[in-house]
């Protein structure tokens, strides 16, 4: 609207202008007419009509020159009306300006609205529209934001990994899992079989055990001349049979009692009688004693060198001994002598290589 009244404005100006000019160009012809008549009427006295003329003449001039001034009024107010016009002209551009420059921070704010939208939520203005709530209280709703800021604040820093930590670990829980299983299959099939060997190898103890306790009960009888012996498994303070302890009983002619009231040399001849009875249910290429018959008398130590002597054809034994009827059915002595001290010497003598003459035993070399 202003600038239609600026457009009118300049227009009449233009108009005044120039009427303005055209009554001063009047003026002035007419002003030059009046010096020349006046030159004229110096000379000649003007006739009844001329000063007739003339009179028009001057009214003519002062109504030019009255309006004239009421232009140059008129051109004065409008001038005023221009210099107004054009002080809200310049105060109405500078707001449109001003309000463009907030209009393009509005659309900026509202593109970058948009952007934060598509960012932090997923989501486009339109689509954002389903989420508007009619009459929404900012201020309330500034507070809520700020309560929930200040409780996420609260949960402290966020593992922006935990999703692929989470699968990783997931993936990790899975293989344990799948270990664990196969571990815990493995276990049961370990289970399995050791009870199956424990079953074969307890079968295979109790026919052992029933031979050796079988063998033990006649060379018992064969060593001590008659009683009794057996040997029984104590399973009472035991979960496993394999683990099971062994109750020895030792009954000699004439005594009942328990093994641990026998003398020595009685449990000596009963510990006998249970390495026999093992060597007879499974034959050993190799035995190693070391002065198991110590403890014996005389006629003890024969009847064990008989049975050494008939297990020897099977068996090989190395016997370290102090006895004489021991060292007597040996094939083969082996002795250390001092002869000088400090000094020692190794004697071996093999019995079969001695031969009797004149009572006397001469060493073949």
């Amino acid at each position: 609207k202003c600038e239609n009244d600026n457009a009118r404005l300049k227009s009449d100006i233009e108009e005044l202008t120039k009427d303005n000019r055209e009554s001063a160009n009047s003026i002035v012809i007419s002003e030059e007419k009046i010096e020349k008549m006046k030159e004229s009427e110096e000379v000649v006295s003007f006739s009844k009509e001329d000063q007739e003329k003339l009179k028009k003449v001057r009214e003519e001039i002062e109504s030019k020159r009255s309006y004239y001034e009421s232009i140059k009024i008129k051109r004065d107010s409008l001038d005023e009306t221009k210099t107004l016009l054009r002080s809200q002209l310049e105060m109405i551009s500078s707001r449109k300006h001003n309000e463009e420059i907030a209009l393009t921070k509005l659309a900026s704010d509202l593109e970058n609205a948009e952007e934060n939208i598509r960012n932090q939520y997923g989501e486009t203005l339109e689509s954002a529209q389903k989420y508007k709530i009619e009459n929404y209280d900012i201020a309330e709703g500034k507070r809520e934001l700020a309560r929930i800021r200040g409780a996420l604040n609260q949960l402290g820093s966020i593992n922006e990994n935990a999703i692929e930590d989470s699968m990783q670990l997931r993936q990790e829980y899975d293989e344990q899992t799948k270990q664990k299983e196969d571990v815990e299959k493995a276990e049961l099939d370990l289970r399995d079989a050791l009870a199956k060997i424990k079953d074969t190898m307890l079968q295979q103890f109790n026919e052992g055990f029933q031979k050796i306790n079988e063998n033990f009960g006649k060379i018992f009888k064969e060593l001590f001349s008659g009683g009794r012996a057996m040997l029984e498994m104590d399973y009472s303070e035991c979960e496993d049979k394999l683990e099971a302890g062994v109750n020895i009983i030792a009954e000699p002619p004439g005594k009942r009692q328990k093994i641990s009231l026998l003398s020595g040399g009685e449990r000596t001849l009963t510990a006998i009688a249970i390495l026999f009875a093992i060597l007879r249910t499974k034959t050993m290429p190799f035995v190693f004693l070391d002065e198991i018959e110590a403890a014996l008398d005389e006629s003890n130590v024969v009847r064990f060198t008989n049975y050494l002597t008939k297990f020897a054809k099977d068996t090989q034994f190395i016997v370290i001994t102090h006895k004489k009827p021991t060292m007597e059915c040996a094939n083969a002595l082996f002795g250390v002598t001092m002869q000088e001290k400090g000094v020692t010497r190794l004697v071996s003598v093999k019995l079969s290589d001695i031969s009797i003459a004149d009572d006397q035993a001469v060493i073949k070399t």
